[in-house]
């Protein structure tokens, strides 16, 4: 497939996670809600704990699920792996901020099916120091994609890829929260993938949505309101619910440098 205007050079970004450098397909995925066999593919997300919760766009996942964060339909997230080795994993619940364009959600548990034991997923570390205008920014995302129909069967490819550019603007309330407006192409699909800047490795953002007519004039959301967040109707083992983003910084399961 060919690739989408805007796609970073190769091998200029990196990620940086729970254990150092990460591979970038570890904690980065795409999300697909599935009804009646038929997958429907609705955006980018990101691991921020190894017990498997993520985060994304809120406009993502707000029309799929109900007033208690359980999605209406399945929502599946999907891993691509080496070797086009696939991971499947249903979605427990969501929750959605009130303040950014932001959704935090956990994902049901991975088991080995040899030994009963419970899977631990990579995850990024994420940053509470906020760029400036002219920073240089990237984001690793799902938005190349294309479905087909092959001898009666529906083929979906996807193509991840970093994407990079720089701020251009911080608007305090902007598109119903504080965002950066940037000149990283965000195509269709890319929302909700995560955002670093040149000076860590760290995700300080998330994918929001771009103009429909112009995608290099596009807009992110600061993570910094979910980390003084209380997470509802998301059960994190381990933890009362509802339960505080400053709690699982503190003990460790959410890494903020």
């Amino acid at each position: 497939m060919k690739k989408l205007e805007g796609t970073a050079e190769e091998g200029l970004w990196n990620f940086y996670g729970d254990k150092g450098k990460l591979d970038k397909t570890d904690s980065v995925f795409s999300l697909f809600t599935v009804e009646n066999h038929v997958y429907t593919f609705i955006g980018t997300g990101f691991y921020i704990s190894a017990q498997g919760l993520f985060m994304t766009a809120g406009h993502n996942v707000m029309a799929v699920c109900n007033e208690y964060g359980q999605p209406i339909t399945p929502l599946i997230i999907i891993h691509l792996h080496e070797n086009d080795f696939i991971i499947r994993r249903p979605v427990a619940s969501c929750w959605n901020s009130k303040e950014a364009d932001i959704s935090i959600g956990v994902a049901e548990p991975m088991i080995n099916t040899n030994t009963g034991e419970f899977l631990k997923n990579r995850f990024l570390t994420l940053t509470d120091k906020c760029p400036s205008i002219g920073d240089h920014i990237a984001s690793y995302a799902f938005p190349n994609f294309e479905r087909k129909e092959e001898e009666n069967v529906h083929k979906i490819y996807l193509v991840p890829d970093f994407y990079d550019g720089t701020i251009t603007d911080i608007h305090k309330k902007a598109l119903g929260g504080p965002c950066y407006q940037t000149d990283m192409h965000i195509h269709g699909g890319a929302s909700g993938g995560p955002v670093i800047s040149n000076k860590n490795g760290c995700v300080f953002g998330i994918n929001s949505n771009s103009l429909s007519t112009d995608t290099n004039i596009s807009f992110v959301a600061p993570i910094t309101p979910a980390l003084k967040a209380t997470i509802e109707k998301v059960k994190i083992e381990g933890f009362d619910e509802p339960t505080k983003m400053e709690d699982l910084i503190k003990f460790g399961h959410v890494i903020v440098k």
